[in-house]
């Protein structure tokens, strides 16, 4: 028969060549992951909301990744949760190599980490705080 030449496609097919327990931890696991950034990258979606609020009528030069968090911010990281959840759920579906995954939770954890880096504008660069009054000298 066709069907057994073909490689991968008893995984389309409903079967699995993984032990049945050994495949539901592996899928506990990427929804644990896919529910954890999708619930995070929300959270700073509704915090840019209340982010972009305040600085809307200040008039201020702000970072790039600032500027980008108030303006796009609550609907750009939603998005980013959406994409990550998506891609972490595929690479289990797709039958990846288990390192991909583990590849995709430190991309999407580095994201994450810049997303709330730029939503505190002066709290993790040398700068200091951003304030109104600038002296020239």
């Amino acid at each position: 028969m066709i069907m057994n030449k073909i490689p991968n496609f008893g995984l389309f097919a409903g079967t699995t060549a993984v032990k049945p327990h050994l495949a539901f931890q592996i899928r506990k696991q990427s929804w644990a992951f896919a529910a954890l950034f999708l619930f995070a990258f929300c959270g700073l979606g509704f915090a840019a909301v209340r982010f972009g609020a305040l600085f809307k009528d200040v008039d201020l030069d702000l970072p790039i990744g600032c500027s980008f968090a108030a303006h796009y911010g609550p609907i750009a990281l939603p998005l980013f949760g959406i994409v990550a959840a998506a891609g972490l759920i595929l690479s289990d579906v797709l039958g990846l190599k288990k390192w991909v995954q583990g590849v995709l939770v430190a991309v999407f954890t580095l994201l994450l980490i810049g997303a709330i880096c730029a939503m505190l504008p002066g709290s993790f660069d040398q700068t200091g705080p951003i304030t109104g009054d600038y002296v020239e000298q």
